[in-house]
């Protein structure tokens, strides 16, 4: 754990209607109970004020902020906390916290009396304890590719659930999503345009498949190597071992970013087809097991790729094989 002296630490449990926010001082005792406001302008108003006036009474010089990644229900509260003048004098952070990360860590708290919000303190202790990558300006500017790019990712499986349904009065559904998809993939791609990379030089990398890498990806720069943005993938896998005795086969971790997952391991599955190089790496795999080898062989080429995206994205360098088997 990293001691920040008379910091204060913010948790912050976001649900479709409400916020609870709990305080928390540099040796983890709560400062008074927690409290509730709506989640809309007016509640997230009031927590800017709550935390300037108990940062204010804390005589301290730095605030920290964490809230759970819900998706659609914290990124305006989380970017209204993060560009809020009022707390840039404090030398504010603002963190997203993995769901799984918070539940794990609340156990450890299963003391405290159900009237407080558990889980609010769970996320401003969990701040404390350190070792978590702040939210950056970066990812606010790619925060409305990730929305259409995620929702572009709910069309399609809701289109796919369609499909299975195979009964007649679906048939509508199915063409209005499957419109909605093709619109949503031209404007996805007029909006790449916007953003500076070349990944898109990649043969198999399309607008739509690198639009929802880079935005889930964000600022690639928090990552301190390729290992790091493959654990944020869920790009990593479990080790079973007992005495002499270790396990043939590895599940997948899955406890990172599953959207950044989809889209990595989408991207495999057309590299495998369209890209020489993609393509005899994801045989080579294929043929090294006797079973589950496309699932395999997939998600292995899609950890490769994520070398590539790494080395990609930071150096701004164009797709050439010959070059990338020496950099990557």
């Amino acid at each position: 754990m990293i001691l920040v002296p008379n910091a204060l630490f913010v948790g912050i449990d976001v649900s479709s209607d409400s916020c609870e926010i709990a305080f928390v001082d540099d040796q983890g005792k709560q400062l008074g109970r927690s409290f509730s406001v709506s989640n809309d302008l007016d509640g997230a108003c009031k927590v800017g004020e709550m935390v300037c006036l108990s940062a204010e009474a804390q005589e301290g010089s730095e605030v920290r902020i964490g809230l759970e990644s819900t998706s659609v229900y914290g990124w305006h509260l989380r970017d209204f906390l993060f560009d809020l003048d009022s707390l840039r004098k404090y030398s504010t952070l603002v963190y997203e916290i993995n769901p799984s990360m918070v539940a794990s860590f609340k156990k450890s708290y299963s003391h405290k009396p159900k009237t407080d919000s558990l889980d609010a303190f769970a996320i401003a202790q969990r701040v404390r304890f350190g070792g978590l990558r702040p939210y950056s300006k970066t990812q606010m500017t790619t925060a409305p590719l990730q929305q259409l790019t995620r929702l572009r990712l709910h069309l399609v499986q809701t289109l796919t659930a369609e499909r299975n349904r195979a009964l007649s009065l679906t048939l509508q559904n199915v063409d209005f999503l499957r419109s909605q998809v093709k619109k949503a993939d031209a404007l996805i791609a007029r909006e790449l345009e916007a953003f500076p990379q070349t990944l898109t030089t990649v043969p198999g990398l399309g607008p739509v498949l690198v639009a929802g890498i880079v935005s889930e990806v964000g600022d690639v720069f928090r990552f301190k190597d390729d290992g790091a943005l493959a654990q944020f993938s869920g790009l990593t896998w479990t080790k079973y071992q007992s005495g002499d005795f270790e396990a043939e086969e590895h599940s997948l971790t899955k406890t990172g970013n599953r959207y950044l997952r989809y889209y990595l391991v989408e991207a495999a599955n057309s590299l495998r087809v369209h890209n020489e190089e993609y393509k005899r790496f994801y045989q080579r795999k294929y043929q090294e097991v006797p079973k589950h080898q496309h699932k395999r062989a997939l998600v292995l080429t899609a950890r490769k790729l994520v070398r590539l995206v790494f080395s990609m994205l930071r150096k701004g360098q164009i797709y050439r094989p010959e070059v990338m088997k020496q950099t990557v």
